[in-house]
């Protein structure tokens, strides 16, 4: 069986070259590395680590801005056991979430016209990587800065189990929705970007979809609080495992994401 002996003697190559170069698909080596490459997207205005907490059970911003978000009902801190992440486990019975008070200009009000920001890379991104312990046939949110009358933009789990991303403009609601069905017990790894005048991109692991009509120029601009696991009401709570979360106001470029899903995806077993 030649097939068989060649690819034999692939993987004996591959085990022999391992003890000199670094394997893509190594969980070790993506845990050193996902969130230190997240510092280096554009214009991050907050990277929220859940092994980085304090006595209040706040969920300390690694980036450096100081956005701290404040416990509600005492969301529980912990480790996986198959995998070498941690996590945040949210509660929908308890209706925990994080909440960081928001205001309009503050840093996490992002717009996609921030003057900061170079022109060319102007925009808004989220990224958010969990687990649902459960999927209920109603809709929840992961993370938002939305509130009835007052929103900016949401990442949420849909009735139908897809993921959708939404900003608005002018009140009015532009989304792009997943085509894959998330299902309880699986990690994923989602990237939700917002480039001005062109288009809305979301990534549900190795699912890619985009909405490009009539895309508005920028995201409206509200006091509204930034929660993660719940809408801000509060309301929609999420059920389930949350590992960590970077918010920029900026677009970052498919490279950029691309490169960094393909790092980080061997840290929770997610096929690259």
């Amino acid at each position: 069986m030649p097939g068989y002996a060649i690819q034999q003697q692939n993987e004996q190559l591959i085990s022999l070259l391992s003890a000199r170069f670094r394997l893509l698909d190594n969980p070790a080596h993506a845990m050193a590395d996902s969130l230190s490459m997240l510092k280096m997207f554009p214009g991050i205005a907050g990277l929220w680590s859940t092994a980085v907490t304090d006595s209040a059970g706040r969920l300390i911003d690694v980036s450096g801005n100081g956005l701290h978000m404040t416990a509600v009902n005492t969301p529980q801190f912990g480790q996986a056991s198959n995998n070498l992440s941690t996590f945040i486990r949210y509660s929908a019975a308890s209706s925990q979430y994080h909440s960081l008070a928001s205001a309009i200009g503050s840093t996490t009000d992002i717009n996609g016209n921030e003057t900061y920001i170079r022109s060319e890379a102007r925009g808004l991104t989220v990224i958010w990587v969990g687990l649902f312990t459960n999927t209920p046939a109603s809709a929840f949110y992961l993370t938002a800065k939305s509130i009835g009358g007052a929103n900016s933009w949401l990442l949420a789990k849909t009735a139908t189990n897809t993921i959708q991303f939404s900003v608005f403009s002018g009140a009015a609601q532009f989304s792009v929705t997943s085509l894959v069905t998330v299902s309880a017990l699986q990690q994923y790894i989602i990237t939700a970007r917002f480039l001005p005048s062109t288009g809305l991109y979301l990534r549900v692991n190795n699912d890619e979809t985009s909405n490009t009509t009539a895309i508005p120029a920028t995201i409206d601009s509200t006091a509204t609080a930034f929660t993660i696991g719940a809408r801000a009401t509060p309301e929609a709570y999420f059920d389930g495992t949350f590992s960590f979360e970077m918010l920029a106001a900026a677009y970052a470029d498919d490279t950029r994401e691309s490169i960094w899903y393909q790092m980080t995806s061997p840290l929770f077993g997610i096929s690259m």
